[in-house]
């Protein structure tokens, strides 16, 4: 430049003045890397998973939040983000983004970077899989429509067992708890529709199942089995001998008046009006007069056949002989057929029962 021929001292240092700062201006403008032409990195958004979360009480979850830029690319800024829970008396969620459930209910978490921001729920209760008078069945929507224990099978198993689980249905799994005589022995909080997890079982025996939930907390439980940890006690298969005064009650599938059939109290999945009785059946039968029971529907329908025995009485030992076919047709669609008795105390349920589990391919018994 030639400005310094044509102006005055001041104007000169003026002009050499706003070159500098022009100098400084270019070089410094706005660049993550160095040299001329670099362009700033801006987030332009955040996201945080898992999202929808379900936990138990008292338990963690680690929350990771992920920060897209403009050029597209993306890192983990757990670290760096701010966290937030909108209700810290449900969960809390520390500077590293674990949050720890306090109460019951459901509360947002936030994390935050820069002017971008991102929130998931997290939905706490009481474990769903291992405790309440349904044993982990809560499925109110319907959407969970089964849970299947693979295994380990009932019965003697070594002290180091594989729990195989699957569950069924459109909704979206977010928890999975393995219960071991009603207490949480394992539990994730994962989308996965099955689950394959190794977990220590003390000698003796134990009531297993697997639960899992979705994320507004409805949720479903397998079959529960019974699993003997080491030499079993000892056992008989030989029928005690009723006493003499016993009280005998005999073709009592021809007990017209006393039998009904019920659906929805069949606690089942799902609900069918398809089913039917019919008394009196020469064939297939023992004793020439069967009962013929029919049930169809949707998949898992539950139907539930009583024959009530009205009346007080003082009995506490009952044994029970009966003779069952099944239709090889059928067979096919079952996935169990079950036989259970009841007996009301003081307000108290008593149950023995007898089941087989076509869908597992094993017979249960148990009384509770």
């Amino acid at each position: 430049m030639q400005l310094d021929q044509y102006c005055p001292p001041r104007l000169r240092a003026t002009v050499v003045c706003l070159s500098a700062c022009a100098a400084l201006a270019i070089a410094g403008c706005g660049a993550t890397g160095t040299g001329a032409g670099s362009v700033q990195r801006k987030v332009s958004t955040v996201s945080v998973t898992p999202a929808m979360v379900s936990l138990a009480l008292a338990a963690t979850e680690q929350f990771v939040a992920t920060a897209t830029y403009s050029d597209g690319s993306s890192s983990d800024v757990t670290s760096t983000a701010t966290w937030s829970s909108s209700n810290p008396a449900i969960a809390t969620i520390n500077s590293a983004g674990l949050a720890t459930s306090v109460a019951v209910g459901s509360t947002s978490i936030t994390a935050s970077l820069n002017s971008a921001n991102a929130l998931t729920t997290l939905n706490v209760g009481a474990s769903p899989g291992c405790s309440g008078s349904s044993y982990g069945y809560n499925n109110g929507n319907g959407e969970i429509t089964g849970v299947g224990l693979q295994s380990p099978s009932p019965g003697q198993n070594p002290s180091h067992v594989q729990v195989n689980a699957t569950a069924y249905g459109p909704a979206t799994i977010a928890q999975w708890t393995v219960c071991l005589d009603g207490q949480s022995v394992y539990q994730t909080n994962s989308a996965a529709t099955s689950i394959s997890q190794q977990i220590d079982i003390p000698a003796g025996q134990h009531l297993l199942w697997a639960s899992a939930a979705d994320a507004t907390g409805d949720s479903d439980r397998s079959e529960i089995h019974l699993i003997q940890i080491g030499t079993p006690p000892p056992s008989s298969t030989v029928l005690p001998t009723p006493p003499t005064d016993a009280q005998v009650l005999t073709e009592m599938q021809n007990d017209t008046a006393n039998w009904s059939i019920c659906s929805l109290c069949a606690a089942g999945t799902s609900t069918t009006s398809n089913y039917a009785m019919t008394f009196d059946q020469s064939q297939p039968s023992l004793s020439g007069s069967s009962l013929e029971m029919y049930a169809d529907g949707p998949s898992w329908s539950n139907v539930l056949f009583m024959d009530t025995m009205l009346g007080t009485s003082s009995n506490s030992h009952f044994l029970w002989n009966f003779w069952v076919y099944h239709d090889p047709a059928a067979e096919a669609h079952f996935w169990s057929s079950e036989f259970d008795l009841w007996q009301v105390l003081s307000g108290n349920k008593f149950m023995i029962g007898s089941q087989c589990d076509f869908g597992d391919g094993y017979w249960s018994t148990w009384d509770s």
